[in-house]
């Protein structure tokens, strides 16, 4: 199948990808390594950055998504994912995607799917955290934002503080990350993830209140973004060039339907 996909995709955005390892990480993720040559021309700094992945539903035959892909016709398929780890030199890229179930269409997958399976993946975004000049990082983070939150925090160097907080579905939730001093992460535990994020919300608007070498990253569900972004960008002031405020997810709602909810609300 990759060679046919390769051939079908062959100079544009997207290409051919190879599960090479899956991983159960701590409850409700999983690691799934993918091979391409479109990773090879990624920045050894991708990770953090976001890209689309398009997989198999749940009853789709490989000749069925073979078609798909052929077709052209598989925008509203793509689903979009963060870059946790990046290897270019091996052409490699670890993901790590949040499972509820038999919910969604990347999630089941990543349940199901083994080592030389094919996937279509895109060139990739650039990662969000900002960094440069900050001496303080205010963030914050669901499940599904994590990825980019911890990526970018595992390339600090000495001397910037980060102030974050990480809402999981369970105790068990917990990622060990290796993370420099002083690099704070306080841990909200809330199972149900349909839930209103009332802990993660309060907590952010009770922070220091951030001054010009601090910046705001918030990766979280549509709601908790709607609250947070308009109380840092226009009650405290954070310029748009240190505030990344973005909703990686809506309850109830497909992405296709959230990028639709997204912009109407933007």
């Amino acid at each position: 199948m990759l060679a046919r996909l390769r051939q079908v995709l062959s100079g544009g955005r997207f290409g051919p990808a190879e599960v090479t390892d899956v991983k159960q990480l701590p409850p409700h993720m999983m690691r799934v390594t993918l091979m391409s040559e479109l990773i090879g021309a990624f920045s050894p700094d991708a990770a953090g950055g976001h890209f689309k992945l398009v997989v198999p539903d749940k009853h789709e035959s490989e000749a069925a998504f073979e078609t798909l892909i052929s077709g052209g016709n598989f925008k509203s398929e793509m689903r979009t994912y963060t870059i946790r780890h990046v290897r270019p030199y091996l052409n490699e890229i670890d993901v790590d995607i949040v499972t509820h179930g038999d919910l969604g269409r990347v999630g089941p997958w990543a349940q199901r799917t083994q080592p030389g399976d094919g996937i279509v993946i895109s060139r990739c975004g650039s990662p969000k955290l900002i960094t440069e000049c900050m001496t303080l990082i205010l963030a914050a983070a669901d499940m599904t934002g994590f990825p980019a939150l911890a990526a970018g925090l595992e390339t600090l160097g000495p001397g910037v503080q980060v102030e974050a907080i990480d809402e999981i579905l369970s105790e068990a939730a917990r990622q060990p990350e290796q993370l420099a001093n002083g690099i704070n992460i306080d841990w909200i535990v809330k199972s149900d993830p349909y839930a209103p994020s009332s802990d993660l919300i309060h907590a952010m608007r009770s922070a220091v209140p951030p001054d010009d070498k601090t910046s705001v990253f918030i990766a979280a569900e549509f709601t908790t973004a709607g609250d947070l972004r308009p109380y840092f960008r226009n009650d405290i002031g954070v310029p748009k060039e240190r505030l990344y405020v973005s909703a990686y997810w809506k309850a109830g709602l497909d992405e296709p339907a959230h990028k639709v909810a997204k912009a109407a609300a933007a």
